[in-house]
């Protein structure tokens, strides 16, 4: 495991930086260094409602974007369009 946050309190969250604590959540492993470059990666999310991953690579991540669905999209057009997974 390379980075986990947690939240006892039900904070809802619609985007996540990884490497970066959302209000309302504790870092209990924290990211040491970068992500790996050449890796295959996974978000596992577990909340009251569901459980689900998205895989990964950190060459997928973009500055300024937001991953979602498998997909890059500028952050301004994720909000606007309310594409919170």
């Amino acid at each position: 495991m390379l980075w986990q946050v947690k939240s006892e309190a039900g904070v809802e969250v619609g985007a996540v930086t990884v490497g970066t604590e959302p209000p309302g959540f504790i870092t209990t492993v924290a990211l040491n260094g970068r992500l790996p470059a050449d890796a295959d990666l996974v978000v596992y999310v577990t909340t009251t409602f569901a459980d689900s991953n998205m895989g990964f690579r950190q060459s997928d991540l973009q500055p300024g974007e937001v991953y979602v669905f498998g997909d890059s999209v500028p952050r301004a057009e994720f909000e606007e369009q309310d594409l919170n997974c």
